[in-house]
């Protein structure tokens, strides 16, 4: 909380400075530690205004920050709406002009990181094979750059393997979940009408 506090004084400041790349860095920094605290609403808030910042100072990376945090943010939260299709469709849109821009911009790390965190939200999804096609190509940028990040990700895919050739396992279970349509939300709904005895 005391971080929230001091980076909307920090707001506060380049505002007065008029450093709209400066505050397009404290906003996306608030929009990214808010999704971490729940509070998806002031992270979206915060998001949307580093992105539209970063865009009209020329700010490329920070716009691509912007967008992949945003990219994460939506695939976090859309089990939280009815229109879960559309949401996937936005998380999606997110993710892939992160990575046009980072390529643009030749941010090979940057390129790697949205991939892995795009393979990771896919996965929490379900979608087990969308999910180790971008960590392989995480991998492989970060092995090519030479980042020990690409260890820990080949460790992942070994593990994804290892789990998909299991019968039934969590990851199977919630794709299935997934692909019949069902949402938290309405698994929810369906338990409401239940009446307690």
């Amino acid at each position: 909380l005391r971080f929230i506090l001091e980076a909307y004084e920090g707001i506060a400041v380049v505002t007065t400075l008029d450093d709209r790349l400066l505050h397009a860095e404290v906003s996306r920094s608030i929009g990214i530690l808010s999704h971490k605290m729940g509070d998806h609403e002031t992270s979206r808030l915060q998001l949307e205004r580093s992105l539209m910042l970063a865009k009209e100072v020329g700010g490329k990376e920070l716009e691509a920050l912007a967008l992949r945090a945003l990219g994460e943010l939506t695939a976090t939260t859309m089990w939280d709406t009815s229109n879960v299709e559309e949401e996937i469709d936005e998380a999606v849109t997110f993710f892939e002009r992160a990575l046009v821009i980072f390529k643009e911009i030749g941010n090979d790390f940057e390129v790697a990181r949205t991939e892995h965190a795009w393979g990771n939200r896919l996965l929490e999804r379900g979608d087990l094979e969308g999910g180790r096609e971008r960590l392989e190509q995480a991998k492989k940028i970060f092995q090519r750059i030479q980042s020990k990040a690409g260890d820990k990700i080949s460790r992942t895919i070994s593990e994804l393997m290892r789990q998909t050739d299991q019968p039934d396992t969590k990851k199977t279970r919630l794709k299935r979940l997934f692909d019949s349509g069902k949402s938290k939300k309405k698994k929810g709904e369906e338990k409401a009408a239940i009446p307690d005895m």
